[in-house]
């Protein structure tokens, strides 16, 4: 009996542990036209699986007017992260469920943020926040800043190496492609199309 109820305590602190370890790692929020293609991933960077009962994927609307409230929350309570996996919620081939509306879902003025958050303690796992910083909403968890999408319909914001930068070459359920490109040759192929 004792050693039963040292494994179970075992299993239950690695599980907590392994579901501090899940991030956001990429987000696809604005489209050419009407954003009908939106989508958000998760990933598990650790060597475990990971349960994700009793946490909620979160998109809050920073702004004072939105006084930063959620629009959409998804309950994660079935869903499990494969060592080193992706998870993506959207309209996307790999999606494993859609978000809470079918387009323009996730909000892209400025600020709006997404976060994992720990249901009934209001523990925020991970959050990122976009478009500009949330120093002046109300929100009171402190949310990384990630990159803008610069004014670019194509694309995604990804976590790379700590930090968000904006890719044209969105990866959901893979590996982050965070080779950014060169801002001569961008500039230089922007000139090309587009002249002087």
């Amino acid at each position: 009996m004792k050693f039963l109820r040292i494994a179970l305590l075992l299993g239950c602190m690695v599980a907590a542990s392994a579901q501090a370890g899940v991030v956001i790692n990429e987000i696809d929020y604005d489209q050419d036209g009407t954003d009908a293609a939106e989508w958000i991933e998760l990933h598990n960077p650790d060597g475990t699986e990971m349960q994700l009962v009793g946490h909620d994927l979160v998109l809050y609307n920073g702004t004072l007017s939105g006084d930063c409230s959620s629009y959409c929350t998804i309950d994660l309570d079935p869903y499990a992260i494969p060592a080193g996996g992706y998870l993506v919620f959207g309209v996307n081939d790999c999606a494993v469920a859609p978000l809470c509306v079918a387009t323009n879902a996730i909000q892209n003025g400025a600020p709006d943020a997404v976060a994992i958050v720990e249901r009934g303690t209001a523990f925020v796992v991970d959050s990122v926040e976009y478009e500009s910083d949330m120093i002046n909403s109300i929100c009171n968890f402190n949310m990384t800043e990630a990159a803008d999408d610069p004014l670019e319909p194509n694309g995604s914001i990804a976590l790379c190496e700590g930090a968000w930068v904006f890719t044209p070459n969105s990866t959901p359920c893979a590996e982050n492609n965070c080779v950014v490109p060169d801002a001569e040759a961008t500039w230089g192929a922007i000139k090309a199309i587009y002249g002087d």
